[in-house]
């Protein structure tokens, strides 16, 4: 783990807000389908790699 325990849990308290936030985008038409799949995929990598459970640019098997 790349933070403390406790800064994790609230970044994944900010983290499971932020996957709320991005689908409404759709209903004001600021971001495409391809566009919020795009955020939330490198958003939750990013989240992975704090938790040593994501290395970039490593190919998944």
């Amino acid at each position: 783990m790349k933070v403390s325990k406790g800064l994790l849990k609230k970044l994944e308290e900010l983290y499971s807000q932020y996957e709320k936030e991005v689908p409404k985008t759709e209903e004001n038409e600021y971001l495409k389908a391809n566009t919020r799949k795009t955020y939330l995929l490198h958003s939750n990598n990013f989240m992975r790699w704090l938790k040593n459970d994501f290395e970039p640019g490593e190919r998944n098997e």
